[in-house]
């Protein structure tokens, strides 16, 4: 990591994450983010909630506290489509500088798109907007709303750099209003590099945006330093390599300071969430076939508790409660 931290100074570049997880007990805390942000320099980021860990009252917190470090990204959460606008328009009202929408969010309550925008906030969406209909959807939507803007996580989806040549894909990505955050390199090696920059002769180095995704991005074997290195892959200048990192993220999330207020919502979040399994370790855990041999015969010998991953969890459980 040192050898990062001496590039930044070097380079005279800032770093802001424009996409980190934060909420217990499926992510992290804000305290144990700021570290992260302290270790490889990071000196601001916008800060995402989940809908199977809503803990909004820790993004709130960040938006609160001095510096004017960070910025938020909240969820929709309801049990129809009352209690859904009441919370959007609730964390909007608090200071949360947009909404995450998921594809789910995008086919079947597109409709939040509209009440995110006319309350003055950005949606970031998390669906796959290389699919055409998702990029219909949300083309129609900048077309009815020209003051709008778009934040699309995860390369947008990696779209298929043929798609980007024609049609309603290509219009989506070349539109102005539209930016794309680069996350999960780690997770697709093979074909990542190829579309990203396709992306990048698409959108331009004013339209792309570093984001760690942290800590889903340990769960791939990935570390802060080489996610933040990997750009210098696609060899872009100091000025392009300065907006990638952090220019481009504080002029779309920095440059206006939120007005923020108490967060008052109509219900607690947590009786909302939609509780999902974490799947940790996408890319594999490399172990030895010694360890991962034995771990099979003890779950042989005990007479096949559970699954196999069931019976491993448990495992992982013993040795943390062993640390208290």
């Amino acid at each position: 990591m040192s050898d990062l931290r001496t590039i930044e100074r070097k380079n005279d570049v800032e770093i802001i994450d424009a996409y980190a997880h934060v909420g217990l007990p499926r992510f992290q805390s804000l305290a144990g983010y700021q570290q992260q942000m302290r270790a490889v320099g990071i000196t601001a980021a916008v800060l995402c909630a989940f809908d199977s860990s809503p803990d909004l009252t820790a993004i709130h917190d960040g938006l609160s506290g001095p510096g004017n470090r960070f910025r938020g990204i909240g969820i929709p959460l309801g049990s129809d489509r009352e209690e859904l606008t009441e919370a959007v328009t609730g964390q909007l009202s608090a200071g949360f500088s947009g909404i995450r929408l998921s594809g789910a969010d995008i086919a079947e309550r597109s409709w939040l798109l509209e009440v995110i925008t006319d309350h003055g906030g950005i949606p970031l969406v998390c669906a796959n907007a290389g699919d055409p209909g998702s990029a219909a959807v949300l083309v129609d939507h900048l077309g009815r709303n020209p003051e709008s803007r778009l934040v699309l996580g995860h390369f947008g989806g990696l779209p298929d750099p043929a798609l980007l040549d024609a049609g309603v894909v290509a219009a989506l990505f070349a539109n102005p209003a539209v930016s794309v955050i680069f996350s999960r390199q780690g997770g697709y090696p093979d074909h990542v590099r190829l579309r990203a920059e396709r992306l990048v002769e698409v959108c331009g180095w004013r339209r792309v945006l570093w984001g760690s995704e942290s800590p889903v991005l340990y769960w791939r074997n990935e570390r802060l330093d080489t996610a933040l290195a990997w750009i210098d892959e696609l060899a872009p200048t100091q000025a392009q390599r300065q907006d990638f990192l952090g220019g481009n993220a504080r002029r779309l999330f920095f440059d206006t300071e939120p007005v923020v207020r108490p967060l008052d919502l109509p219900f607690d979040p947590w009786e909302r969430s939609n509780v999902v399994r974490a799947f940790a370790f996408a890319n594999g855990v490399d172990l030895d076939q010694h360890t991962v041999g034995g771990i099979v015969q003890a779950w042989l010998a005990d007479g096949q508790p559970g699954t196999f991953g069931e019976y491993t969890e448990q495992l992982i459980k013993q040795a943390l409660a062993n640390r208290s």
